[in-house]
């Protein structure tokens, strides 16, 4: 081969070589390694060039396939991860336990810090400085809460619990925290204790709060604080306490009274006998008389704590107690005098039949009009009502004794000085007694409580001090036969709910609590407010429709009638219901509410409750 056919020859190789190249680049850069430059040029640094860039094509290639890999194997760890995280996240909020996420990295350095300042006894740094352990709350971050927590300090979301998280607490609360730093001090991670905190609405709450701090060195150093609200049930324990002291203080009574009337029944008896040998000008008589006097006395005191023991002697028969409260009218109105008016709601014309001793219920209703009498001091009005009740499976938080069934109610109300919660818890106790020395034995209300008891009665108390008390007495509905009314069946298919949006407003947390799991339950949209002022507030944030609210009438600085008037402006078309503890005869005496108002008096049941929002919706 001549130069020049050489020439040529090296010319069309360079331009193939330069195509395929070319071709490789595009589908390098497409990410396509299928194109090879294929080798045998009669120029071997050509063959050397093609073979190079295939080799740097195999080279990227595996670059390649190796990235996506790892591509595919960080995709896969984070969707993972995401998941892991979303599984975190719903159990976080969904759980009804209060659970706050919070970084106290800074309280074990300090913790850790005192240490090296030269403190060798942490309790007694602690007793010498208790203003430090206010200082923790500065060094806790608060990174997270759910909703749970929301809920039970009564807060309308998170931030606002958490701008206002120290609120929460009290002396009381950080003094129990001392256990926390001294468990740090000696190297513990996990903590559990009881201790009290506040709602942002100020109610009080005993909780158990569990504290888990990670170890030194993990991956992530948050801490995760568990609050479980345990205020239902120290209230329980603590009605269970009194229930036990009742019976206790009951079986005391009982035995000292029935000794007691053995040795009356001899001084009385030889007194009697020493009246009958004497005349009475004898000079010895007035002192006989005063002996059998107080004797007999004595006697009616014996009888009164057997009532509350539950020993005496008693005929029960079948009573209309409306017989018996129209029988009792004159008598009390010569009892309680002409300063307090007795208003009697009760209809001859409707039979209550309940199963009782007579002179028992005579003396029920009695006592408790002399004990009204003495609450309204210069004047009142007492209210006699009586009506047919169901009681549901819906307990109330006045009511936990009473089992599911018809009841005949007794409502004794007066308009008198009522009482403070620490007095109401001890009212049925053997004398215990709010009126001054000898102006009382402190038996009249123990004595009620006695014979409701022996009766297979219950008897409740509602009052608000300056509002007057309200007494209900539950017993059993009997029918004419003698035998007791069935019990109350679940109407739940028949009740009908809503989608409506109600505005709770209670000042009572538990009656709150039980209110609104029911109507969420029956499709209600529920806003809660725990006073006036907090509803006020709802109703002017609140951009959409509220349909019905739902208040207590007797509430701390604004009643409900108040709230109700005061609203008209914000929601017009808002239509109302008022609940209470007292009846709307009480409400409407003292002036509270107006003739004709939607009421529904607590204890409610689900279906009465239900239907009366529901109708009043349909109006």
């Amino acid at each position: 081969m001549n130069p020049e056919e050489q020439s040529n020859l090296r010319q069309d190789e360079a331009e193939r070589l330069t195509e395929e190249i070319l071709d490789v680049i595009l589908s390098l850069s497409a990410l396509d390694f299928s194109k090879k430059i294929e080798v045998g040029y009669e120029d071997s640094n050509f063959n050397a060039v093609a073979v190079g860039l295939n080799m740097l094509g195999q080279e990227l290639e595996r670059s390649v396939i190796s990235k996506q890999a790892l591509e595919e194997e960080v995709d896969k760890r984070t969707k993972e991860l995401r998941v892991r995280e979303q599984k975190y996240r719903n159990i976080f909020e969904s759980t009804s336990i209060s659970i706050w996420e919070q970084d106290v990295s800074k309280l074990v350095y300090a913790v850790d810090a005192l240490r090296s300042d030269g403190i060798k006894d942490i309790k007694k740094f602690l007793s010498q400085n208790p203003g430090w352990i206010f200082k923790t709350l500065e060094w806790v971050s608060i990174v997270d809460v759910n909703r749970a927590s929301v809920s039970m300090f009564e807060a309308k979301n998170k931030k606002e619990l958490l701008s206002r998280f120290q609120e929460l607490l009290k002396e009381e609360t950080l003094k129990s925290f001392e256990s926390v730093v001294v468990g740090l001090w000696n190297g513990k991670r996990e903590f559990d204790f009881e201790t009290v905190m506040w709602t942002l609405s100020g109610h009080r709450l005993n909780v158990m709060i569990q504290i888990r701090i990670p170890p030194k060195g993990a991956p992530n150093n948050n801490t995760l604080m568990s609050i479980v609200n345990l205020t239902g049930q120290r209230e329980l324990e603590e009605q269970l306490r009194q229930s036990q002291k009742m019976e206790a203080v009951g079986r005391l009574a009982g035995g000292v009274a029935h000794d007691f009337n053995n040795l009356l029944t001899v001084m009385l008896n030889y007194g009697q006998m020493l009246q009958e040998e004497l005349k009475p000008t004898d000079s010895m008589r007035k002192q006989v008389d005063a002996i059998v006097e107080c004797s007999e006395r004595a006697s009616a005191l014996t009888q009164q704590l057997l009532a509350f023991s539950r020993k005496q002697v008693i005929t029960p028969n079948i009573l209309n107690l409306n017989d018996i409260l129209t029988k009792l009218h004159k008598m009390l109105e010569r009892l309680l005098g002409e300063n307090v008016l007795l208003i009697n709601k009760v209809s001859p014309e409707v039979s209550m039949l309940i199963k009782a001793d007579a002179n028992q219920v005579e003396q029920i209703v009695m006592n408790l009009a002399i004990n009204a009498c003495d609450a309204m001091g210069s004047g009142g009005k007492l209210i006699l009502e009586t009506s047919e009740v169901e009681v549901d499976a819906l307990h109330s938080h006045d009511r936990s004794e009473l089992e599911p069934g018809h009841y005949v109610m007794l409502v004794v109300s007066d308009t008198g000085c009522g009482m403070p919660l620490d007095v109401q818890k001890r009212i049925f106790e053997p004398f215990y007694t709010t009126k001054g020395v000898g102006q009382g034995t402190g038996l009249g209300l123990s004595t009620v409580y006695g014979n409701m008891k022996q009766n297979q009665g219950t008897i409740t108390v509602y009052s608000e001090e300056g509002h007057g008390t309200t007494f209900k007495l539950y017993f059993p509905k009997i029918n004419k036969d003698g035998s007791i009314e069935a019990s109350a069946s679940s109407n739940e298919d028949e009740t009908t709910g809503g989608s409506e949006t109600i505005l709770l407003v209670e000042d009572e947390e538990r009656v709150r609590t039980v209110a609104r799991t029911l109507l969420a339950k029956y499709g209600y949209k529920v806003l809660e407010a725990c006073n006036g002022g907090e509803a006020l507030l709802i109703c002017e944030q609140e951009k959409g429709r509220i349909d019905i609210m739902l208040t207590d009438v007797i509430m701390p600085n604004m009643n409900g009638k108040q709230l109700a008037e005061r609203l008209k402006t914000i929601k017009p078309d808002m239509k109302v219901v008022f609940m209470s503890g007292y009846t709307d005869n009480v409400i409407t005496e003292n002036g509270v509410l107006d003739e004709g108002e939607s009421f529904i008096q607590k204890p409610f049941t689900s279906n009465s409750l239900l239907k009366l929002l529901r109708e009043k919706l349909d109006s």
